[in-house]
């Protein structure tokens, strides 16, 4: 075998993506074990308690525990996979996950502006999603779901409720940082590429894993909006071929929610963070929207000008 040939590069399409999710499942349980010792020294019991489910971690007084566990995990779901994958695949794992060539000014520009345009088309999205009404035979499930996403807000403004510089920093690497990256090698370095390869269509792998980027983030109200994203991220990462592009726009857009949950926390009391930039106004959503398509066609234009002075 050649020496730059990684381990399981031969592997077909389908056989690939069984071995990335049994990658996130053996090492989620690693990381989340390691963490649990890691923490143990410092918080006692407290931490296994709250593995345990005896702790209320909805208290604010538990808020450092949480974001704790909320980083290891997105370390061990969404960071270390894709990594260690990708090394399996390539001796190449930053070539292999398009980490290599930084993207373009401009591109950063058009993407970066778009993300934040599209703002209130986007909250569009999230009304028309929350008012999605289930048949009456499954009304169980829908009661279900939406005590889930009450849960994931009242989760988020746990996460939000610090006042301070340190806190604010934190929030930034856990809601910002290390979902922008670790996300983006998850959903488009590894699975937008696996099912290219196995579909031989970029469009339809740029669907699949957005449909499963908003599926697993697990707030079933919030899917339209995030599958919106997801398209919109994946096109962003087929049309430059690089993945810091989708990674700094995935920064932008999450970054810009948890600036103006910092700096006005007080006139957004009890807001959650995905109406930070939304609108009732309907000329205000289809503009968002007609701004978004022609920074988007400047972003196209730009990546196949880029193109032609490489050939």
């Amino acid at each position: 075998m050649n020496g730059r040939k990684g381990i399981f590069e031969d592997f077909p399409p389908y056989l690939q993506l069984l071995l990335f999710g049994l990658f996130v499942f053996v090492i989620l349980i690693m990381t989340m074990l390691a963490g649990v010792a890691i923490a143990l020294p410092f918080s006692g019991k407290e931490i296994l308690n709250a593995f345990q489910g005896e702790t209320d971690l909805m208290d604010p007084a538990n808020g450092d525990m949480l974001k704790y566990l909320q980083i290891v995990s997105q370390v061990g779901w969404f960071l270390l996979p894709p990594l260690l994958f990708a090394w399996a695949i390539s001796r190449r794992p930053l070539g292999y996950l398009r980490l290599k060539t930084s993207p373009n000014l401009a591109s950063l520009f058009f993407g970066g502006l778009a993300v934040l345009a599209v703002t209130p088309f986007v909250g569009w999205l999230a009304q028309l999603n929350a008012r999605l009404d289930f048949p009456e035979y499954l009304q169980g499930l829908e009661n279900w779901m939406r005590r889930s996403e009450e849960q994931a807000g009242e989760l988020t403004q746990t996460f939000l409720s610090a006042s301070t510089w340190s806190g604010f920093l934190v929030n930034l690497l856990m809601l910002a940082i290390l979902p922008a990256i670790g996300e983006e090698m998850f959903f488009r370095g590894v699975l937008l590429r696996i099912f290219k390869d196995w579909t031989k269509n970029a469009h339809l792998a740029v669907l699949i894993s957005a449909v499963l980027f908003s599926a697993l983030h697990l707030q079933f109200f919030g899917f339209l909006p995030r599958l919106f994203l997801g398209i919109f991220l994946g096109y962003l990462f087929v049309w430059s071929g690089k993945l810091w592009l989708p990674v700094f726009v995935h920064f932008v857009n999450n970054a810009f929610a948890v600036l103006v949950m910092f700096f006005y926390r007080d006139e957004l009391q009890g807001q959650d963070l995905e109406s930070i930039g939304t609108s009732d106004h309907s000329w205000v959503i289809i503009g968002s929207l007609v701004v978004f398509c022609l920074l988007m066609f400047a972003f196209y234009e730009n990546e196949k000008r880029l193109v032609r002075l490489r050939e």
